[in-house]
């Protein structure tokens, strides 16, 4: 139960801090790289704190060589699920703003020739 807790306020935190900083970008303030990479740091200090803390993760690492990504994920299946959306999250996020894109753009006829078929 701690554990989940942790997450919880972890998960809490970065939502936080995360909507203050687009609220900040947005009320136009001007956003530079810096603030910009400082946010990224953040992020991915928070991710790594609740990685360690996080048991599903102990036994999964990740790492890119030759423009190929590479995950090695061990567990059950709900544990492996878990690596493997967590490891490849930012590669999920940008194929799914892909796929959302090329929808809102082409949805009404991809629907019109998939219901055709």
């Amino acid at each position: 139960m701690g554990a989940d807790s942790i997450r919880r306020a972890a998960a809490v935190v970065l939502l936080v801090l995360g909507s203050a900083a687009l609220w900040w970008a947005r009320s136009g303030a001007q956003a530079s790289a810096s603030a910009n990479d400082a946010m990224v740091a953040a992020i991915a200090a928070a991710r790594e704190h609740a990685a360690a803390n996080d048991p599903r993760l102990k036994a999964a690492w990740r790492f890119e060589e030759g423009g190929w990504i590479y995950v090695h994920l061990e567990g059950d299946p709900g544990t492996i699920g878990y690596q493997h959306g967590y490891l490849l999250a930012p590669e999920i996020e940008d194929g799914f703003a892909a796929v959302s894109a090329r929808t809102k753009c082409c949805g009404r006829r991809l629907m019109r020739s998939i219901s055709r078929n």
